[in-house]
């Protein structure tokens, strides 16, 4: 996340312009996407895609959502699991700086 903001950063600073942002940002999530399995199987890519898609944290969310939407079923409960867990670690850990 913190790496994604960071060259959103270096965009901007490079190209004032937020028509030329805007285009670069649909280029570079099109490019994300193609390595997510969005508009084929992973098991269909050549070995080089899947290396790379294995480093992208998307990839994980989408497939953890296709059979929601294929509405094969209407919730992932280890998404909701870790979500709980993760907003209950942080508002014990983070607590006392927000409230």
């Amino acid at each position: 996340m913190v790496i994604a903001m960071i060259i959103g950063g270096i965009f901007a600073y490079v190209f004032k312009n937020p028509q030329i942002l805007m285009t670069l940002g649909l280029v570079v999530m099109f490019v994300l996407y193609m390595f997510c399995g969005v508009f084929i199987s992973i098991d269909q890519m050549p070995q080089l895609f899947r290396n790379i898609s294995s480093y992208l944290p998307i990839k994980y969310a989408m497939n953890d959502f296709f059979d929601i939407w294929t509405m094969e079923k209407f919730l992932d409960k280890d998404f909701l699991l870790i979500s709980a867990v993760l907003l209950g670690n942080k508002h014990y850990s983070f607590g006392h700086l927000y409230y």
